[in-house]
């Protein structure tokens, strides 16, 4: 009896053991990754709570990662973040994306070319020749076709492990003074408001000097993680962007790039000159123009040479400070919120 009871104690110990050192279910289930996807589970119920208290429906289109998106934007506020959701579903109801046959039209302007070496579609704006090319009543046009590439990308080229875009801003034709920074700002409003942390580097090449050295020495200031999305290049730019996009052949041939696509062997084709509407001149006619009425005026002696005071280079030089100033705070709008999105501490 006695060794039978010690058995049955040796046997009851040894098994106590074994479940001791064994893990239990609620850990194996309970991994840091199970763990994390709980937390992001809580956090999306709870904000969308937050949205149905605040009676706003989302539409299909504004998912979980969306959500999560506005939710770094609004800095982890909840009162913020449904403010700019709710703002976000109020202009999608009442705001018209172009459609695949209305962004080919405007694709001489802004058009998607390849990707990064990070994999990230790349997004190309011809600010430059858009402003030397469009009246002015077609400028706003222009904004909705690159918010609607923008939406394009989105939804058809991001790729799930990074979802962001690389934007390349081309300001060839522009100038210290003519800086078209009424088009940036329209351009960059909508999209920091409406795509929070889709944008992951932004190169804008064929700065005017006086502009780039301006923007370069505010955006040494910035906080270096929006320094660090933005390269601001003047016409010696291909070096660096073919670089960062993986080679020469991701360039377009536009920018001195050795691209062969379809796109690029149109383009040669075309020589540069677009037209947006067929019922206007392109611009290097409407140049021709206005250089043969300005030698009808020299010719008939009514052209008057201009003299430059001390006033007017002053004048001059503060509009470039300010145009420059203004150009940056374009630039760092696009990038304000570059972040990963993270989870609400719960």
């Amino acid at each position: 009896m006695f060794v039978l009871s010690l058995a049955t104690a040796v046997t009851g110990a040894v098994e106590e053991i074994q479940q001791a050192s064994q893990p239990n279910l609620l850990d194996r289930v309970l991994t840091p990754e199970s763990s994390l996807i709980t937390r992001r589970v809580q956090t999306l119920n709870r904000l969308k709570r937050e949205l149905r208290s605040a009676e706003i429906e989302l539409p299909e289109r504004i998912n979980d990662d969306e959500l999560e998106r506005f939710l770094v934007a609004a800095n982890k506020n909840l009162a913020k973040f449904v403010s700019i959701v709710k703002k976000t579903v109020s202009w999608r109801e009442s705001y018209y994306f172009l459609n695949a046959l209305e962004l080919r039209t405007w694709s001489p302007l802004v058009f998607w070319h390849d990707e990064d070496q990070n994999s990230r579609p790349t997004l190309y704006i011809r600010l430059g020749l858009a402003y030397t090319t469009l009246q002015p009543e077609d400028r706003p046009r222009f904004c909705q076709a690159v918010v609607s590439q923008v939406e394009h990308g989105i939804l058809h080229l991001v790729h799930e492990e990074d979802p962001r875009i690389t934007v390349i801003l081309d300001c060839e034709g522009t100038t210290c003074v003519g800086f078209p920074v009424a088009m940036m700002k329209s351009c960059s409003v909508l999209v920091q408001e409406h795509y929070p942390t889709r944008l992951a580097a932004l190169f804008a090449v064929n700065l005017p000097p006086v502009v780039r050295v301006v923007a370069n020495a505010v955006l040494q200031v910035v906080r270096p993680v929006t320094r660090e999305k933005v390269t601001l290049l003047g016409d010696v730019f291909l070096g660096s962007l073919s670089e960062f996009l993986g080679g020469t052949d991701k360039v377009p041939s536009y920018l001195g790039g050795s691209c062969h696509c379809a796109k690029c062997l149109e383009d040669r084709k075309s020589e540069g000159v677009y037209q947006i509407s067929s019922e206007r001149a392109p611009y290097g006619q409407i140049r021709h123009e206005e250089e043969e009425d300005e030698e009808v005026t020299e010719e008939s002696g009514y052209h008057e040479e201009r003299i430059t005071t001390d006033y007017q280079s002053y004048n001059s030089s503060l509009r470039v400070a300010i145009v420059g100033l203004l150009m940056l705070w374009v630039v760092i709008a696009m990038v304000a919120a570059l972040q990963e999105p993270q989870l609400l501490p719960t």
